[in-house]
């Protein structure tokens, strides 16, 4: 499972096929941006902005076992995100009033004319899923299992945390 080498030059040239056809559409010089296929969990795409450099980022687990639909659909979805980062540039108090799925990235959807749906429904029962640890507490009244950022809140000394019934501090098991 997940994506050959040349599956994944297909995305990237669909991804820059895509930019260009906005550029023109739109009548901008669209610049390029990255593209990695780092993406895990049940998201075939995402984008965002880390440390001043824009990413659109590929699930190849998702993208192999849907490839050609997630070439149609996924690659323009990402794009549009990131055209509206671009479109719609930050007020001044760093605010900015667009929403991700909002009315200004379903109209540039429309123009690179694809689908506008937000979720895919894909059986994704074979991709790896990662799951969150658990550790065992107790209190006065019952068991509990905390996450493993509070149980190394906990451990650290940078958190306590207390039952929400008898009111009693969890205490881990051992």
């Amino acid at each position: 499972m997940g994506l050959t080498g040349s599956q994944k030059n297909q995305v990237i040239a669909e991804t820059q096929s895509v930019l260009a056809r906005a550029g023109q559409l739109l009548g901008k010089k669209i610049p390029d941006v990255c593209v990695l296929f780092d993406l895990k969990g049940r998201s075939a795409g995402q984008f965002r902005m880390r440390k001043r450099t824009c990413e659109i980022r590929y699930n190849p687990s998702v993208f192999g076992l849907y490839f050609d639909d997630n070439l149609v659909n996924t690659v323009p979805h990402e794009v549009a995100h990131y055209l509206v980062y671009i479109l719609y540039p930050r007020r001044r108090s760093g605010y900015r009033r667009v929403k991700p799925h909002g009315l200004e990235w379903r109209e540039l959807m429309i123009k690179l004319g694809a689908d506008t749906s937000v979720c895919h429904n894909y059986d994704l029962a074979r991709v790896p899923q990662r799951k969150e640890q658990r550790f065992g507490y107790d209190c006065d009244c019952r068991q509990h299992q905390v996450s493993c950022r509070r149980h190394n809140k906990i451990q650290s000394g940078r958190g306590r945390y207390s039952c929400r019934y008898c009111n009693a501090e969890l205490r881990e098991v051992v």
